[in-house]
């Protein structure tokens, strides 16, 4: 069985606890949790979409408000 890792990604976003997703899918191991996260931090978002594009480069800039709370 498989599950995508967008939706991994999402469940994670909605603050699925990993034991919960674990629970929820037992073919899952916590590196497939792990792989998950990896993927996307790799991933080239500047790529994606305009929204998350922008989202991106908003969240990166030095005079973004976050940026400083780094």
């Amino acid at each position: 069985m498989r599950i995508r890792v967008k939706d991994v990604l999402d469940l994670l976003a909605a603050k699925v606890p990993e034991n919960e997703i674990l629970e929820d899918f037992p073919y899952l191991e916590p590196e497939d949790i792990a792989a998950c996260l990896e993927y996307a931090a790799a991933e080239d978002w500047e790529q994606q979409p305009s929204c998350f594009a922008e989202l991106v480069r908003a969240s990166s800039s030095t005079n973004h408000p976050s940026y400083h709370n780094r």
